[in-house]
């Protein structure tokens, strides 16, 4: 019998030991990989429903300051608050063939747009914010 007989056996659990640890290592990455891709996807959905709430601002209805919020589907509520920040008196209508001229009240809005979520147990928000110009009664110029 060899000296080297019983160590076979002891060999064998460190090699399995080290490739239990590595298993764990390995799905532990995997799982926050998986949750990373997830919340980028979310991160981009909000983008996306963030613009086109922006793009939709003063097309359907007349620009008007104020806060308004709603559902959009999928565990996404969005807020929009628009607040007049510098208004200025413009003539319209010079050099027309009528030769009116109209002067009309141009007003530069501040509007921020937030998009909310759960994650898990977790909220998360997103929001953008810009500049929309509209003449009063909303027309955008």
């Amino acid at each position: 019998m060899r000296r080297d007989d019983g160590f076979i056996l002891f060999e064998v659990l460190v090699a399995l030991a080290i490739a239990g640890i590595a298993v764990a290592v390995l799905f532990g990455t995997g799982s926050t990989a998986l949750r990373s891709t997830r919340s980028a996807a979310d991160y981009e959905a909000a983008v996306s429903r963030a613009r086109s709430h922006l793009a939709a601002l003063g097309r359907l209805e007349p620009l008007a300051p104020g806060e308004f919020s709603g559902d959009d589907g999928d565990g996404f509520r969005w807020r929009l608050r628009v607040q007049p920040i510098a208004m200025t008196p413009l003539k319209v209508g010079a050099g027309s063939m009528s030769g009116r001229t109209t002067v009309r009240l141009l007003t530069l809005y501040a509007v921020d747009v937030t998009i909310a979520w759960t994650m898990g147990a977790a909220p998360h928000a997103l929001t953008l914010h810009t500049s929309r110009l509209a003449y009063a009664g909303g027309a955008e110029p």
